[in-house]
């Protein structure tokens, strides 16, 4: 095999694996975005049912379980403070 030979084999596999990384980049950012809305939606919904004792909720609807998925504690944080704050 000859030296020519040997480095455009190993440039070509170079971009192979630039072009997977770009590619599957998209779909990792979805798949984390989606754990985070699951995860955001299953601490609401403990938030909720622990709340229900003392007449506490918070609604579960799209911009909740984003705000949770996303910022975490902090959403969360926030939302109660505001569902207080409207009651």
């Amino acid at each position: 095999m000859s030296l020519t030979l040997l480095l455009v084999v190993l440039a070509a596999g170079v971009v192979v694996l630039l072009a997977g990384k770009v590619a599957f980049q998209p779909a990792k950012l979805l798949l984390k975005i989606g754990f985070s809305g699951c995860l955001g939606l299953a601490v609401l919904w403990l938030v909720n049912f622990a709340g229900a004792y003392v007449g506490f909720t918070i609604p579960l609807n799209p911009f909740t379980v984003i705000v949770t998925g996303l910022l975490g504690v902090p959403g969360l944080a926030m939302l109660s403070i505001l569902e207080i704050l409207i009651k």
